[in-house]
């Protein structure tokens, strides 16, 4: 075996890189560090100015865990 180019990987390290893995089969160590970062989400709040300000924050998490639920029952089969 080649030691030579071994590395640590850190547990977190490694669960990104495996989440890579199933949108990109080849992708390399290297490309956790050029994933583009999501737009940041809004925080949640207590209370809303008005619906406008409820839609535009809540609209964005449905559409994520929405997305996140079709990937995950696709992994299953």
């Amino acid at each position: 075996m080649d030691f030579q180019r071994s590395r640590k990987i850190t547990p977190q390290e490694l669960s990104r890189l495996e989440d890579l893995w199933k949108q990109n089969p080849h992708a390399k160590y290297e490309d956790l560090h050029n994933v583009v970062q999501e737009k940041l989400q809004q925080p949640v709040l207590l209370r809303y100015k008005d619906p406008k300000q409820y839609k535009e924050i809540f609209e964005p998490l449905i559409k994520l865990e929405a997305d996140y639920d079709k990937q995950f029952k696709e992994s299953q089969t």
